[in-house]
């Protein structure tokens, strides 16, 4: 009632400072302001998928017929955290935020990482205000169903669809947003005809599904991929990845641990969080593609995604998509101490685990344990395997422009033991740097991604005098950190990987 006596005298006053309105299609939304920059928080784009819309495909949000408080952010979708299971599923909501006075402005959607069973749109690090006040552009960031409750696929739950789709549901929230977006975002003052989606890690794993997914078609025109491969090596419902058993047998063990079987009532009756359980995640060791190291995420149906997403790519369906893709220089280095790799043998027995014992040979005379220890030779080629080179694949194989970028800053002080790890290029793009102070060096660093990542938002491509479009046989690949441009970020190492059979 508040909020709606504020709206009915604000025509005669004005809103009180700090406050700002839009009347979207769905109904008076109220944010905040800082003068410069609107926030319009956890709005809700889709029906909250409990009860009898669990593991069913999203429902677009009612709209509602008094102002809605978009001062706050929304809930998280469940996950653990801190050790306990936090969040609910009345989750599906986005975050805009948007320059005061923005008439038609460029749209940047943000898909967070995670490994699809954590993470939100919400994150401090993913904060729009600094992109939209420094490149005149709408920031979108967005909540996913995560773990089982997005991912699930069994036969009966197949057997409820009209149309055979089952699983991806957390995509499919992706694509609602999207559509969200087309319809709404004009109210806050974007353009819905110029979208960029951008991702990191499970994010960006989830734009290659967007990109590989028909339904998404015409509702972006440039993706960013950021630590998220190459958009190869999706598994398919009934295949078994090397190390893992398919999806759908994982979605029926899964049940079977929840003493459910594979019956959808059981399923929906659960309380949310037993779907965070241990017990109930899927068992397996990593797999050699970064869409098949994830236990949970999108897989090939051959209906919401028919099929690979690099199939897409390569045969020239998204020949109209301006792409951007890049890596970090030390991706998991960190992450892969838990299980240090010591000696000789001990690199090749990962080795085979990774890949098979058929490649250890060619993965030895890439990466000689020898020449520096066997943990950074295992690190090396595990980063070139999973990230550096199935990134450059994708942009060799793409019909369109395509910019490859690699993040080797590292940052000052106690942080440098961390190196250029994984996600580290995300306080650089959102200029958001959380507890760390950042140097001379840091802040150039970030002005230069901002910039870069703007003009790919705002213009369609990003500064060419900077980043050109890649071009496999010149210094095309744009480096952020040491600067400037190089050829391989894989120092030839990707060849000899493509040779072997082992990236495309």
């Amino acid at each position: 009632m508040l909020l709606a006596s504020i709206l009915a005298s604000a025509s005669a006053q004005g809103l009180p400072a700090g406050l700002a309105a839009v009347h979207a299609p769905d109904g008076w939304v109220v944010g905040t302001t800082d003068g410069a920059v609107r926030a319009f928080l956890g709005i809700p784009y889709a029906e909250p998928p409990v009860g009898a819309l669990r593991f069913r495909q999203p429902v677009p949000a009612s709209p509602w017929t008094t102002p809605r408080d978009a001062r706050s952010y929304g809930r998280q979708c469940p996950q653990i955290g801190g050790g306990a299971a936090i969040g609910d599923e009345d989750c599906l909501v986005l975050n805009v935020w948007s320059p005061d006075g923005a008439v038609d402005l460029p749209v940047m959607v943000f898909v967070h990482g995670g490994s699809f069973t954590s993470g939100s749109g919400s994150v401090d690090t993913y904060e729009g205000t600094n992109l939209a006040a420094n490149g005149d552009a709408v920031i979108v960031t967005v909540n996913y169903r995560l773990g089982a409750l997005g991912f699930l696929v069994t036969d009966a739950l197949q057997a409820e669809s009209t149309d055979g789709r089952v699983g991806n549901l957390g995509i499919a929230d992706q694509v609602l947003a999207l559509e969200w977006v087309r319809d709404q975002i004009g109210a806050f003052g974007g353009d819905p005809t110029e979208v960029t989606v951008f991702g990191e890690s499970a994010g960006g794993i989830s734009v290659c599904a967007l990109i590989g997914a028909p339904e998404a078609d015409g509702l972006f025109s440039r993706a960013i991929v950021q630590s998220g491969g190459g958009c190869d090596g999706f598994p398919d419902l009934d295949t078994p990845t090397r190390n893992k058993p398919s999806m759908r047998q994982r979605g029926l063990d899964t049940a079977n641990a929840l003493g459910c079987g594979d019956d959808p009532a059981c399923l929906r009756a659960l309380p949310w969080q037993r779907f965070l359980d241990p017990a109930a995640q899927p068992a397996g060791a990593n797999d050699p593609t970064l869409a098949t190291y994830v236990s949970w995420g999108p897989a090939v149906d051959g209906v919401f995604l028919p099929e690979d997403p690099f199939e897409r790519i390569a045969d020239g369906s998204r020949a109209d998509l301006q792409l951007v893709l890049g890596s970090n220089d030390e991706e998991w280095d960190r992450v892969l101490l838990v299980d240090p790799v010591l000696t000789v043998a001990g690199f090749r027995q990962h080795v085979s685990d990774l890949v098979g014992s058929a490649s250890v040979a060619d993965v030895e005379a890439l990466y000689p344990p020898g020449r520096t220890t066997p943990q950074n030779a295992w690190a090396s080629f595990f980063d070139d395997l999973l990230f550096t080179c199935p990134t450059v694949g994708a942009a060799r194989a793409h019909h369109g422009d395509a910019n490859v970028y690699f993040f080797d800053h590292v940052l000052h002080g106690a942080w440098a033991v961390a190196g250029a790890a994984h996600a580290f290029e995300l306080p650089f793009v959102f200029g958001n740097p959380g507890d760390y102070r950042p140097d001379a060096s840091d802040q150039a660093v970030s002005a230069d991604m901002q910039a870069q990542w703007l003009s790919i938002g705002t213009m369609g491509v990003p500064d060419p005098a900077r980043w050109p479009v890649y071009d496999p046989a010149a210094s095309s690949v744009a480096v952020f950190g040491s600067g400037g441009t190089i050829v391989d970020p894989g120092n030839g190492r990707c060849d000899g990987l493509r040779a072997a059979g082992l990236v495309r």
